[in-house]
């Protein structure tokens, strides 16, 4: 959070764990009178947006003054439960928060009977283990709790993930989380009406008709508040209405844009005008040209994932201890020729320079940045990726077989026809490369 170090001098607010509670002493008289020593409660998750905190801070300071006015502090109302609150209880436990429709709608008797035994064990109120480990009648589930649940839901997909990769996994969808929070407030999703929805959509469009964002960008936030509601839904057998449907903005021309073969063939395989950039940049690049791979599906390769010996020479597209594939149909073996053979003469062992944690950003901003310096964009529209655009183009204008540029894009080939008969050979893909490769003669 942002500001941490602000709230952190406020007193009777205190961050404990991954929330943030208010806690104060009772007053040594009505201690003894058996009200507790402790006024204390759960705000919010760490992470919440100050002004939010404070707002919740200033509901309990005010209770707890009335409460001590009144000379009473067992008249004071229990917060309202949140499922990040209760999650928190049950992993206590060592379980998750699972709601009481949830258990109904897919019952585990065997897991049942364990939250059971542990709901009486521990030093919390009974009440409160009962409600994080068997289910509450009325959680309020905020928009915080929709992300806190996403997280902890996703823990089998994140094994094997870097820092990296996990941030780019969770970081969009946590954005989409606090944005919306800066503009709704922490609010229950219950109320997330359409009219709410669609005051944010027109935000978002005022933040696009002001160049603060793209309409690719807007969409992407509200389509990740669309993915949270739907996948609590999904595990807790709740019914929130998803407001978040059907608010599209539309979006220029989304297809990437391709280099034409003349450019490519008179600014870059022309004379040396590569010859200030890093040898493996330059190298990655050229790899780009022949086989329409990705820069960071390249730098992950091994080198048992580069064969050049034999009567053709390819590479192994292949999950392995750097990376993992964003889909199945990304596994693929992919021929080489030409300048995309010739680097790989080069880089035998791959390109270990780049092969690290930040290494595919890296070689992300080294490429833009000596493109864009050295001439080398087609146009402002032009990037790095746009290589594996152009590839795309260059066999179809070859009259590629659509199940061939598919195997070689990694794309899925969903068709029927698809799945009848032996897939193309390397041998065969290989002939139509070499074929290809003739653009730059």
């Amino acid at each position: 959070m942002a500001k941490s170090r602000s709230l952190d001098t406020v007193p009777y607010l205190k961050r404990v764990g991954r929330s943030w509670q208010f806690r104060r002493k009772i007053p040594a008289a009505l201690s003894r009178a058996k009200q507790g020593y402790e006024f204390k409660y759960i705000l919010c998750p760490v992470g919440t947006p100050e002004s939010e905190v404070l707002r919740l801070y200033q509901i309990r300071f005010q209770e707890y003054e009335e409460a001590k006015r009144a000379g009473d502090f067992r008249r004071s109302k229990s917060p309202p439960l949140t499922y990040t609150a209760l999650d928190s209880i049950a992993r206590e436990s060592g379980f998750h928060y699972r709601s009481l429709a949830d258990h109904q709608s897919r019952p585990d008797p065997g897991d049942y009977l364990k939250r059971v035994s542990a709901a009486f064990e521990g030093t919390r109120p009974v009440e409160s283990r009962f409600n994080a480990l068997l289910g509450a009648n009325d959680v309020a589930v905020r928009i915080s709790d929709l992300f806190d649940f996403f997280e902890s839901s996703l823990a089998d997909e994140l094994i094997g993930l870097n820092k990296r990769e996990r941030n780019k996994k969770l970081n969009p969808v946590k954005l989409a989380a606090n944005e919306a929070i800066a503009f709704f407030g922490n609010v229950k999703v219950d109320d997330l009406s359409r009219r709410e929805a669609n005051r944010y959509r027109s935000f978002l469009i005022e933040r696009v008709n002001a160049e603060d964002m793209i309409a690719a960008t807007a969409n992407k936030r509200s389509a990740n508040m669309r993915r949270l509601i739907n996948r609590y839904n999904k595990f807790h057998g709740t019914s929130f209405i998803n407001s978040f449907t059907n608010m599209a903005l539309k979006e220029d021309d989304p297809d990437g844009v391709s280099y034409s073969i003349s450019f490519l063939k008179e600014r870059w395989l022309t004379g040396n005008p590569f010859s200030s950039l890093n040898d493996e940049a330059n190298a990655i690049l050229m790899a780009m040209v022949n086989t329409g791979c990705g820069g960071k599906e390249l730098i992950g390769l091994e080198p048992s994932d580069i064969r050049l010996d034999g009567d053709v020479p390819h590479i192994s597209i292949q999950p392995n201890k750097f990376r993992k594939l964003k889909a199945k149909d990304r596994k693929r073996t992919i021929p080489l020729v030409g300048v995309s053979l010739d680097a790989f003469k080069k880089f035998r062992f791959g390109f270990t320079n780049y092969r690290r944690e930040n290494g595919p950003d890296t070689f992300s901003s080294d490429a833009m940045k000596y493109l864009r310096q050295s001439g080398l964009l087609e146009s402002d529209r032009h990037c790095v990726y746009s290589l594996r655009h152009t590839f795309k183009t260059r066999m179809r204008s070859h009259f590629m077989p659509e199940e061939m540029q598919n195997r070689l894009m990694g794309h899925s080939n969903n068709t029927m026809a698809s799945r009848y008969g032996e897939q193309h050979s390397l041998a065969q893909c290989h002939s139509i490369l070499i074929n290809m490769n003739k653009d730059f003669d």
